[in-house]
């Protein structure tokens, strides 16, 4: 092969290096420019939603009844109306009712007008992510890329003051699908300008290879020197650089790059090794702290007395090196057994501190002395996590007290799902939902109390999100009743709680079909004996977790 053809396939290498950072480089500004649009769209159609749902409308919001169905579901047609004109996925405004967001005005697709799928006039929101709680809390627009049973979406959340110390947040949707299309086009764009690029440098390449042959072999010999000593540049190959830098011409000019693009290559390469080395430290404090986590929960199981009268599993499974789910339980005295289980608002260090606290908090107040009920203790807990919770996290939690001579569990709830029982006559049962909210987000907060009953041979099925929100490859949720179902279908009656939860947990395993972990997954389970169940310690009654 000639030189020359060497020194064209250099350039052509180049060619294609430039061009591929052009257009990498062309499609990140327009890809800022078009999401910076999409959000002042949103903006506008926020402050759009508010000229016909203004203040007045919301102030007159004071419960289920205050806005007719044929009012709502007028508005709600002007509303669709708007977003089928703008483009917009939905649009809507929310407002809050004892720690409840509501929907008071909304628009519908053409699909839930036809299958009458539509909300409702103040229909809960359960599934509200965590920024509409934060406009709710401290008045700041929020902006969102999630997704959710209605699709992915980008979104705004402009909270409004009705006048009367109330805020209502109005609200409104892009299609990511939408935004993705056009992203598409962008980067065709993108690709079809680094071609002509490309092209460029070639035409560049046939008519100037001939004049620079000689020094192009001398920068190359330069190169391979360097390549060799791993970019280190000595004083011969320094020199020779500096004195090619200086011609007028190609090959100065790619002097010139390769000492900059050197220069630059060092600098990252140093950086590299800081952030590796500080990415090591980081991976070590987090086995650290996963295992101090891990350690704070129970694992020393129930004595030999409770364990005659019941049987008690627990697993923790966290999404990341360490989560923010819990639980707890000890003896109260010789008859009555505590239990909790909770989960942390979001994931990561900080849901592991958060729970870290909440842990010590209720150990404090409930082995202290100072027990009274579940719902005492989940007023007192909630008191001090509201006091200083500068991150705005929040822990929703079951708390009882199960009687092991009756079995009567007394029980409060602080917005957590509620449990299920596996009833050893066959059924599978939904314990009754307390109202209530989560820990830490408002003080002074009175919880209730209720009361159920576990015959022997029942066992009673404490779980967070991460079982019912567990999503397979087509983003579709494990669910409640999949839950349910995963239980009626156990053979053995009665069942103990080690069958109960190797059962949800192979079932969640199977469902997700290798998907990563999104949420954290935690389950206790706790049964009361038949009478003439073995006594003796078995698998079943110690406690594992991972």
């Amino acid at each position: 092969m000639t030189l020359t053809r060497r020194l064209r396939l250099l350039f052509i290498a180049l060619g294609a290096v430039v061009s591929t950072a052009f257009t990498i480089a062309a499609y990140e500004s327009l890809r800022f420019a078009l999401l910076a649009g999409a959000d002042e769209q949103l903006q506008a159609a926020a402050y759009a939603v508010d000229e016909s749902f203004s203040s007045d409308y919301h102030r007159a919001i004071t419960g289920p009844d205050s806005v007719t169905p044929e009012r709502f579901l007028a508005g709600m047609h002007q509303l669709s109306r708007y977003a089928d004109r703008a483009g917009f996925s939905y649009v809507y405004t929310y407002m809050r009712f004892d720690g409840r967001v509501v929907t008071t005005a909304s628009s519908a697709t053409d699909t839930e007008w036809r299958t009458e799928t539509h909300d409702v006039f103040f229909q809960h929101y359960a599934t509200a992510p965590p920024e509409v709680y934060a406009a709710f809390e401290d008045g700041q627009t929020r902006f969102l890329t999630y997704k959710d049973s209605y699709g992915a979406f980008r979104s705004i959340f402009v909270p409004m003051d009705t006048g009367d110390g109330r805020r209502y947040v109005i609200g409104a949707d892009l299609s990511l699908n939408r935004l993705h299309a056009e992203l598409r086009e962008l980067l065709w764009l993108s690709s079809a300008i680094g071609a002509g690029v490309f092209v460029l440098t070639l035409i560049l390449a046939v008519l100037g290879s001939r004049p620079i042959v000689r020094p192009l072999l001398d920068l190359t010999r330069l190169t391979s020197q360097l390549a060799q000593s791993d970019f280190q540049v000595g004083n011969s190959e320094g020199v020779s650089l500096r004195a090619m830098s200086e011609r007028r011409d190609e090959v100065g000019t790619l002097a010139r790059a390769q000492i900059e693009m050197l220069g630059r290559l060092q600098s990252f390469l140093v950086e590299l090794e800081r952030e590796v080395a500080k990415r090591e430290r980081t991976e070590g404090e987090l086995a650290a702290a996963r295992a101090i986590q891990l350690g704070m929960l129970p694992h020393l199981g129930l004595d030999e007395r409770a364990r005659r009268q019941c049987q008690l599993e627990a697993r923790m499974i966290a999404a990341r090196e360490v989560g923010g789910d819990l639980y707890e339980y000890f003896m109260l005295d010789e008859r009555r057994l505590f239990i909790a289980v909770g989960d942390v608002s979001g994931k990561g260090p900080a849901a592991a501190l958060f729970m870290a606290v909440t842990l010590t908090l209720i150990k404090t107040h409930a082995q202290g002395g100072l027990f009274e009920s579940p719902a005492a203790l989940l007023v007192r807990v909630n008191d001090e996590l509201a006091s200083d919770n500068p991150q705005d996290l929040f822990v929703t939690m079951i708390a009882g007290v199960l009687d092991l001579d009756t079995g009567i569990l007394t029980y409060a709830d602080a917005g957590h799902d509620a449990p299920l029982i596996v009833r050893a006559s066959g059924p599978i049962e939904d314990v009754e939902k307390l109202p209530g909210i989560a820990l830490g987000v408002w003080p002074k907060f009175q919880f209730g109390e209720a009361r159920l009953q576990l015959h022997q041979g029942d066992v009673l099925i404490f779980f967070t999100d991460g079982v019912t929100e567990a999503m397979d490859r087509e983003e579709t949720l494990f669910s409640r009743d999949r839950l349910k179902n995963t239980l009626a279908e156990i053979e053995s009656r009665p069942t103990t709680a080690q069958e109960a939860l190797e059962s949800i947990l192979h079932a969640v395993e199977r469902f997700a079909a290798g998907q990563d972990q999104a949420d954290d997954i935690t389950l206790l389970a706790v049964g009361r004996r038949s009478e003439n169940a073995d006594s003796v310690t078995t698998q079943g009654d110690r406690i594992k977790f991972s």
